[in-house]
This record gives structure tokens, sequence and C-alpha cells, in this order.
């Protein structure tokens, strides 16, 4: 399997490479109790057919009102060989059926992203602040260090690094600060995210592309 060289406290650190599944839904009005049901359930014939899923309601920022459907496996062998097994699932063809017969959202998606910082883990953190860099390729390994010397700031610093696989913006890269509850996040923004040797690394992360959006979710 691929390993992804990172940096952390000046050494070296392994990170394997997990696969994400991502759906973004876009509920139509009146019909969000219908999705959220609609969203559990495909949540669980995911974790089913071997996932680790995480579903949640993007809360402020891009796409804000929004559900996000997140399904990681250690691999893209387990990830296609999940993905063939669903179209032929009955209970994830019921599903579309009814969807068909009775819309409740948009669905964007799935795309598909791997990892380059840190590992997926449980996927259960309770709320996710996603940071969308527009990054030129030839910046990918300086990102990946420079991700190392901000997960290294404090350990109230949970980060994520992704990019993309399959998605419609191919020039997108991801940091994903991952937090235990959204007073977990204001402690770790007023002590670490006002810090100067923080806003140094956004200066520098400035130089290697462009912040485009930005969102916060949070676990249902």
């Amino acid at each position: 399997m691929l390993r992804v060289e990172s940096v952390e406290n000046n050494h070296s650190r392994r990170t394997q490479m997990s696969v994400i599944i991502y759906n973004r839904v876009i509920p139509i009005v009146g019909k969000n109790d219908l999705v959220a049901n609609r969203m559990q359930t495909i949540a669980g014939i995911f974790n089913r057919l071997g996932a680790k899923t995480r579903l949640s309601k993007i809360a402020m920022g891009a796409f804000a009102g929004q559900y996000a459907l997140q399904a990681a496996y250690d691999d893209c062998t387990s990830a296609m060989a999940a993905f063939e097994e669903l179209q032929a699932d009955s209970e994830y063809l019921e599903l579309m059926k009814q969807r068909e017969n009775n819309p409740g959202a948009e669905v964007v998606g799935p795309s598909m992203f791997r990892t380059i910082y840190n590992d997926v883990d449980a996927l259960q953190e309770k709320v996710q602040l996603v940071r969308i860099y527009n990054v030129p390729r030839k910046n990918i390994p300086a990102v990946i260090e420079l991700m190392g010397e901000v997960d290294s700031l404090s350990d109230d610093v949970n980060l994520l690094g992704v990019l993309p696989v399959a998605s419609q913006d191919m020039g997108l890269c991801a940091a994903i600060y991952r937090f235990d509850s959204l007073s977990h996040l204001g402690r770790s923004f007023d002590g670490v995210g006002t810090s100067e040797e923080f806003l140094r690394l956004v200066e520098k992360a400035n130089t290697l592309g462009t912040l485009s959006a930005a969102n916060m979710n949070i676990s249902l």
C-alpha cells in the first residue's frame, strides 16, 4: 500500500493512505426530515459493506444547511470492492427507487479523496473545520510538510489532509481540523489560531496555494 511521508516535531512520520468517498446533499425545502432519514440509512449500508462513516450537517460557511456523508476505507482496493458491491445491494437499490419516486434532495457526488497527511482514525469527531485551498500539484510536498508544522503546534490541533482522486475540482487540497466539540474548537481557535506561530504558518500557506472556501460541520 502507498505510504505518504509527513513531518511532525522534526521527526519523520509515515501515514497510511486511506480513501474517502464523499457525498454532499442539498435538501429540498420541506424535505429535511426525509433526507436526514435517508442519509442515516445510506450510512448504515456503507457501514455494513465495510466503511467507517461520518454523517454531518454543514453549520457554517460554504454549503451551510447541507448534509455530508464521508465513507472511509483503508485503501483503494477496499473502497472499490465496496463500491462494486453497493451497485447490487438490494437495500441500496430500494432506497434509490424511493429517491427516484419521491425526490428529497440534490446529490453532489460521490467524489473520491485520498489522505496525504495523518490518519482518518475512527472518523467519529464531533466537529470538523474544513479549509479548502487551490494548490498547484508541484507544491503538494511542501503542503504536507506545512501540515506537519501546523499539527505540531498543540495537542489541540488534529489535522487531516486530503487530495481528490475523482472530483469536479481536481485542483483542491483540503485541510480538515478535527474537534471533540464546538467548545473544543473555540478553545483551540483562541489558543492556537490567533498565535503568532500559527499566523506565520498561514502566511506560508498563502505562498503555496489560495484559500478558496471554508466550512464547519457537526456530526449527526
